[in-house]
């Protein structure tokens, strides 16, 4: 009899632990991951349904932009289907046409590359699904329109800041980030721009990275090739900042200065400790507000008519943020 007894409360105990597992599987599907894809929705129920892929979440500059898409679509009541497009256009496309599945209301494509996510746009147009792209853009295609900064303007202010500050004269290191992505050719752009109103500026090495440990790898080999520079130019903060790491560990943070783009929390901090001398803040966070708030204005029947660089684009804001090392200029 006792043997009954304690068999069913072990039974009533195992019951009442499976219902608990059942339970929390059931929250983590409706919740915000799948592993291993680097996909995740709001777990939001909105009005209309948007998908997102941007283009690498190792970079802070997107932690940022994503936390302000996910603000902006819980005041917009829409659901966000997310993507981390990992810095490659396979999986990016793939990610597309996984939206396309799904049926999504509209994609928000954050291009890891211009030229390999031309197809996704132009599947989103076989289907019938508006397309926007942000912060980068893509060579074909239908787009209703683009968001984010003018990278050419950007380029023009980093490499402004840093010749002025060179007092027009010296020897730079170019860091570039993704070499197909928009922003580094239009960044590109803005940089000759620059140049040439600093003629006596000159560029002595140009590579690329794509985080802040390849960065200071390239740049401890740019200071063993050319020990003379003066200057950094980095085309995103992560670059910046290990550009800096490199310079502070050969001890030359007196004769090396740094600029990088994006206004991310830890280069602003940089700057604010005089380990930058400036970063170009796009304003990652209302910058991914902007994203959602465009997209439900084109889901709500809005016409965007905003041009800029001769295309329908919605502008972000960006302004130069310079720190100790500028303040100190010409003491």
């Amino acid at each position: 009899m006792r043997m009954k007894k304690s068999f069913k409360i072990i039974s009533v105990f195992i019951l009442a632990l499976l219902l608990i597992v059942g339970c929390s599987k059931n929250n983590d599907s409706a919740g915000s991951s799948d592993s291993g894809t680097g996909e995740k929705d709001s777990g939001k129920k909105g009005e209309y349904v948007i998908g997102v892929t941007l283009s690498q979440m190792s970079d802070p500059f997107f932690v940022n932009v994503k936390d302000g898409i996910f603000a902006e679509a819980e005041q917009q009541n829409v659901e966000v289907q997310f993507a981390d497009g990992q810095a490659n256009a396979a999986t990016q496309l793939s990610q597309v046409e996984n939206f396309i599945a799904k049926q999504v209301d509209l994609i928000i494509l954050n291009p890891v590359e211009a030229d390999p996510l031309t197809p996704a746009v132009q599947a989103a147009n076989d289907a019938g699904i508006p397309i926007i792209t942000f912060d980068r853009w893509v060579n074909g295609g239908e787009t209703v329109t683009h968001v984010g900064a003018s990278a050419i303007e950007v380029g023009v202010k980093a490499g402004e800041a840093l010749f002025e500050y060179m007092g027009g004269k010296g020897k730079i290191a170019v860091i570039e980030h993704i070499p197909g992505a928009s922003t580094t050719i239009d960044r590109t752009k803005g940089l000759e721009e620059a140049l040439k109103k600093y003629p006596d500026i000159e560029v002595v090495a140009t590579q690329s990275a794509t985080s802040r440990a390849e960065a200071m790898s390239v740049m401890e080999n740019i200071l063993t090739s050319n020990p003379e520079i003066n200057g950094v130019y980095a085309y995103n903060d992560d670059n910046a900042l290990g550009a800096s790491d490199a310079i502070i560990a050969a001890q030359k943070q007196n004769d090396v200065v740094v600029v990088g783009v994006g206004g991310t929390a830890p280069a602003l901090e940089a700057v604010k400790q005089g380990q930058l001398l400036a970063t170009v803040d796009i304003l990652p966070l209302d910058e991914g507000k902007l994203a959602i708030k465009t997209a439900v204005d084109v889901l709500k029947g809005k016409e965007i008519t905003e041009q800029n660089e001769g295309r329908t684009w919605v502008l972000q804001e960006s302004k130069i943020v310079t720190g100790p090392q500028w303040e100190k200029k010409g003491k």
